[in-house]
């Protein structure tokens, strides 16, 4: 599993819908963040959401909690997260393009962060891709 150690380059996954009724989140997180809640619903976590927020409760340099609202997602689609370490910005795809999502840094002092999904219904299910031939193309867009 790819993390934050030595906090270089870039870490990032991607996961294939294969199965959604409720709520999903796909997202990055420290190994601290609560099992009874949602990827960014917790200090130190980052997630985008099925119904098309990203939503984090770390504060931007305003002090404001981040609630971006993008396209939604839905079975079948492929979504990724990373963090680039350089610019210590963390981004979201959806189907190899790069959402337009503003204000979303990570600490200095942060922990490690893990790619993180949090599923609300038994039913639904993800693939997760952690290492090669991803839809985003990593190589051309930094």
């Amino acid at each position: 599993m790819p993390s934050a150690v030595g906090r270089i380059g870039i870490i990032y996954a991607e996961y294939r819908i294969l199965a959604l009724k409720k709520i999903l989140r796909i997202g990055l997180s420290t190994k601290e963040m609560p099992l009874d809640k949602l990827v960014g619903d917790s200090r130190v976590s980052y997630g985008y959401a099925n119904y098309g927020n990203i939503e984090s409760e770390n504060a931007n340099e305003n002090g404001v909690e981040i609630r971006e609202n993008v396209s939604r997602f839905y079975t079948g689609d492929v979504v990724g997260c990373g963090v680039n370490w350089a610019k210590r910005q963390v981004f979201f795809t959806k189907n190899g393009q790069r959402l337009n999502i503003t204000n979303l840094y990570v600490d200095e002092g942060t922990a490690d962060l893990y790619p993180t999904v949090t599923l609300d219904y038994h039913g639904d299910a993800v693939e997760a891709n952690f290492g090669s031939n991803f839809q985003y193309d990593l190589s051309k867009k930094f």
